[in-house]
């Protein structure tokens, strides 16, 4: 019987076309489930019996005093809880009084759902942890158990990678994993063997890219003693090691052509020979290869065989960047936070849904590897609330790293353009922007209105630096004068600006621009 805790999310809301996005949006992080009610007075009499880790608080016109009367309920003097309230229009000065009085966050309809969720992992991810840890510390530890959160992702391209690959690991199939590297390949590799009826048996990674070629046939096959120069014993190879369990072959490419021919006749006759024996031994092993290269343009180019491609190519699976699955990145980095954290020793760091949106903007060329290495380095640097200066520099923007991070390849702002890489258009300053200034002035109050956040009632945020107001505001400023340029286009604009159209939507919002955008 397991003995996980489930934790509990509170929805406060009567309106059927919001919860059904929040449910969902509950049930895809690991760990939790949600309650409903209809009204705030509902919410108060039922907190105690509920106990809730957050509160989502849906709050219609003229009912923000509901949210903040529940804040001052008793039960939040002894247990804090984190807040995020809905409302249905923007409004800033409401806004600003919700994060005063202590709440989290303000979303606004129609819900940024990737958002949503993301708040709902970082700001469950310490209470669930504390529980992990306390369940592991409290039982002996068990070998082979393996942790599937990796793969509770919110993009329908991984998951119906996963849910196929659930039923080819049933078979004997041979699986053939295509994809940039970091992308994941490897995961969905064990994710075979962790399904498959072998899963109680070893799982054995050779990276042929990094084997010398003359060690290649001897890593794979073994050999005898007296085989060639300095085979002083016998050895057993990966295919005999490996036994009935998984053998996985990553970066196979990289085998010479010589090696290639080699592979291709031990799999399909299912027999080997250890180098320097003529003794035949059986393969019992299930294959499982992965390359991060094209291989219908290798075996173009000469560099791999027709006929062992085809053979591999039983069931190929496409494992998409993490650039075009962007819903992936919150519960990754959720999980890579909380998997660190525990390694380390160090409380779970809280990533503020404000530098989100540097997550949102960034192409990811390492993919899911480069996040991993983005939220270990968080955990070793930051406290308890990340800060910007806590991610790696290419994070924190073009201007700070020097280097152009819209695309797969990292080159200089001002370097030599490449044939195929993505030249922003420049924004044109015309002689005279009239919207400028006043919707410039608007915004810059409703910055002021959020500068006034008093820290000691919401810890989460801090009063922003003198420097990031300017930051802000120059932002502010660009935006505007885009959508001058553009005559109102939010897709035109988004090109101007050299950000996707979701992220200046998101902007628009955050600085009450919405008025400003057409379609």
């Amino acid at each position: 019987m397991s003995s996980k805790k489930i934790h509990s999310v509170l929805l406060v809301s009567s309106d059927s076309t919001l919860i059904e996005p929040v449910r969902n949006a509950v049930h895809s992080v690991r760990g939790c489930r949600i309650s409903v009610v209809g009204t705030g007075a509902d919410c108060e009499s039922q907190l105690d019996v509920l106990d809730p880790v957050l509160i989502v608080y849906h709050a219609t016109e003229g009912d923000a005093g509901s949210a903040e009367r529940l804040i001052g309920n008793p039960f939040f003097r002894n247990k804090p809880v984190a807040t995020v309230v809905v409302r249905d229009r923007h409004d800033g000065e409401i806004t600003a009084t919700l994060l005063r009085s202590g709440v989290v966050d303000v979303l606004v309809r129609p819900l940024d759902l990737r958002r949503l969720v993301f708040l709902i992992e970082s700001l469950t991810l310490r209470v669930r942890y504390t529980a992990s840890s306390a369940a592991q510390s409290s039982q002996p530890a068990a070998s082979g158990v393996r942790d599937p959160g990796w793969m509770h992702c919110g993009s329908p391209a991984v998951a119906g990678i996963a849910e196929r690959l659930q039923r080819v690991a049933k078979t004997d199939a041979t699986v053939l994993l295509t994809g940039e590297t970091g992308s994941g390949k490897s995961r969905f590799a064990k994710l075979v063997h962790d399904e498959s009826p072998r899963s109680h048996l070893p799982f054995l990674v050779v990276n042929c890219g990094a084997l010398s070629p003359n060690l290649i046939e001897s890593e794979l096959f073994g050999h005898c003693r007296g085989a060639f120069s300095g085979a002083d014993c016998d050895r057993i190879g990966k295919f005999e090691a490996a036994g009935q369990g998984t053998l996985f072959l990553d970066d196979v490419e990289a085998l010479p052509l010589e090696v290639q021919g080699r592979l291709l006749r031990a799999i399909d006759e299912r027999m080997f020979e250890r180098v320097g024996s003529n003794r035949l031994q059986q393969i019992e092993a299930r294959i499982v290869v992965a390359s991060n290269k094209d291989l219908v343009a290798e075996v173009a180019a000469d560099r791999f065989r027709e006929d062992l491609y085809f053979r591999l190519n039983v069931v190929e699976f496409r494992v998409p960047p993490l650039r075009s699955r962007r819903e992936d990145i919150p519960p990754l980095a959720a999980g890579f936070l909380e998997r660190f954290a525990f390694q380390y020793g160090r409380p779970v760091p809280v990533l503020p849904p404000e530098l989100f949106s540097l997550f949102e903007t960034y192409d990811w060329p390492g993919n899911v590897r480069q996040l991993r290495n983005a939220m270990e380095r968080v955990v070793t640097l930051s406290d308890v609330v990340v800060k910007q200066e806590d991610l790696p520099i290419e994070l924190q923007g073009p201007a700070a790293a020097g280097l152009d991070v819209r695309r797969d390849r990292l080159q200089p702002v001002n370097g030599p353009a490449e044939a195929g890489h993505y030249e922003p258009v420049t924004v044109r300053h015309g002689s005279s922007l009239p919207a400028v200034e006043p919707r410039l002035a608007a915004a810059e109050e409703e910055l002021s209105d959020s500068d006034l956040l008093d820290s000691s009632a919401h810890p989460w945020v801090k009063p922003l630096s003198a420097l990031a107001r300017a930051r802000l505001r120059g932002e502010v400023r660009k935006i505007i004068e885009a959508l001058n340029v553009t005559k109102n286009n939010r897709s035109l604009a988004a090109r101007e600006l050299g950000i996707s159209r979701v992220a200046l939507y998101k902007k628009l919002h955050k600085y009450g621009l919405m008025d400003l955008a057409g379609e």
